[in-house]
């Protein structure tokens, strides 16, 4: 029982302690692709899709900027059965908790990337796969910022 106890604790703990709660901040930036791995593989299939999601996403770089725009840099087009992962390109992005939601309020948000770091290393989880990340550069935001006016000082002369 106390064993039983210990383990669930355990397993509380690793939970709470490996949440993320990102903001925009942190995840604004380019990303670059370092490993693709698909967990649980199972079969030949499982395998060659594996090939095509390495081909397609190994070193491409994720460019998340300052208007909520992601666009992904990729060194090949897409194989077809791997097209939907595609249609992540030029999406609005939004953080919340552990996760980046793609598309938009109104479309329910149709995809999301779970957001994962273990100690070092830090993941982006996608349905099927999951990408090892390193950050490249961060981006300065360019949204327009709010500038006051200052009232004119009357013993200033300006001739």
């Amino acid at each position: 029982m106390k064993f039983k106890l210990l383990l669930i604790i355990t397993f509380l703990l690793t939970i709470f302690t490996n949440a993320q709660d990102l903001n925009d901040e942190y995840i604004m930036g380019e990303w670059k692709v370092v490993n693709v791995d698909k967990p649980h593989l199972e079969g030949v299939s499982d395998k060659e899709a594996l090939k095509l999601y390495k081909d397609y996403f190994l070193d491409s770089k994720f460019i998340f900027d300052d208007y909520n725009f992601l666009n992904i840099e990729a060194n090949s087009l897409p194989d077809e059965k791997v097209m939907d992962l595609f249609l992540l390109n030029h999406k609005k992005w939004e953080t919340q908790k552990d996760k980046i939601f793609l598309g938009s309020e109104g479309d329910k948000y149709p995809m999301d990337i779970n957001f994962q770091k273990l100690g070092e290393k830090i993941y982006f989880i996608l349905p099927m796969i999951r990408l090892e990340m390193i950050k490249l550069k961060d981006i300065e935001s360019r949204k327009p910022i709010e500038i006051k006016a200052v009232e004119a000082n009357p013993e200033v002369s300006y001739d």
